[in-house]
């Protein structure tokens, strides 16, 4: 009889029985429930974080036979991360009927219309000039 047999076969099944870990289909599906769970978190907190970033300007509903020059290329506006991935661009509205002119934003000649949730983050002074083609 060879001890050398006896002793490997006993040290396998009592590391079968005792030390081995045994994972069910459900234990693995709670895991990845929880991982998902967790993930979705991480992305709500990060989305509803407030966030700083840049837009462009531009003049809506321009007239056919003139130009519009804008004093700023882009303002600096805040608000949630998603508003913010959501923002294309600050609309600028002119008043009724604007023909050649320079037209000013604290003089209260323009109006912004700001994407839904963002505010301006710092005051602007903007200026318009339309001018004929």
């Amino acid at each position: 009889m060879n001890h050398k047999h006896m002793d490997t076969t006993g040290e396998l099944e009592q590391q079968g029985s005792e030390y081995t870990v045994k994972n069910s289909y459900l234990s693995t599906v709670i895991a990845a429930v929880i991982c998902l769970l967790l993930a979705l978190l991480v992305w709500i907190v990060v989305m509803s974080r407030p966030d700083s970033d840049y837009l462009s300007v531009c003049v809506v509903d321009q007239q056919a036979g003139y130009t519009y020059e804008v004093s700023a290329d882009m303002i600096k506006v805040e608000g949630k991360v998603s508003d913010l991935r959501h923002a294309d661009a600050i609309g600028i509205r002119l008043p009724e009927n604007a023909g050649e002119g320079e037209y000013k934003l604290s003089e209260g000649q323009l109006e912004l219309e700001l994407p839904d949730g963002v505010q301006l983050s710092v005051d602007i002074d903007l200026t318009v000039t339309v001018k004929a083609k």
